[in-house]
C-alpha cells in the first residue's frame, strides 16, 4: 500500500485548489459548512450568529466574499477528486452537498464528517466515496 497525499484545505481557496491541481496532488480537502442557508468552503469557523471568522491565532474579516461548494465544484478540474469535509451537525449540510455534487455532474467526490450521521445520505451514491 503507498501513501496517498491530500491537499488538505486547498479546496478552501481557488487559487490553492490550483495549484494543487498543477501539482498533479489526486485528492483536495474542502472543508464545508452550512451557514444561513449556504454552503460555504472554509476553514475559519464562526462564533455561531455573530460575524467572527476565526481559528486557533486568527481572526478574519467576516464582511469578506466567502466561497461557496458550487464555486469549487465548478472552479475544480474534472480529474481532481474532491474530498468535501462536513462541518457541523445539521443534517441539512449532508442533503445539501448532495445536491451540489449531482447538480454539478461530477463523477468523483469522497465525502468525509465528524459526525458519522452525517455520511448516511451518500450511502450507494454511484461517484461519491464515504
Amino acid at each position: 500500500m503507498s501513501p496517498l497525499p491530500i491537499a488538505h484545505r486547498a479546496g478552501n481557496d481557488l487559487r490553492l485548489l490550483d495549484r494543487a491541481e498543477t501539482l498533479g496532488l489526486p485528492l483536495v480537502e474542502a472543508d464545508v459548512h452550512l451557514f444561513h442557508g449556504r454552503l460555504e468552503v472554509r476553514h475559519l469557523k464562526t462564533f455561531g450568529p455573530i460575524p467572527v471568522l476565526w481559528d486557533r491565532w486568527k481572526l478574519a474579516n467576516p464582511f469578506r466574499p466567502r466561497l461557496l461548494l458550487s464555486e469549487l465544484l465548478a472552479g475544480a478540474a474534472p480529474q481532481t477528486e474532491l474530498l468535501l469535509d462536513l462541518k457541523g451537525r445539521d443534517a441539512g449540510v449532508a442533503q445539501a452537498v448532495l445536491e451540489a455534487i449531482r447538480a454539478s455532474g461530477r463523477t468523483a467526490t469522497s465525502v468525509s464528517a465528524r459526525t458519522w450521521s452525517l455520511l448516511e445520505p451518500f450511502r450507494g451514491v454511484a461517484g461519491v466515496r464515504s
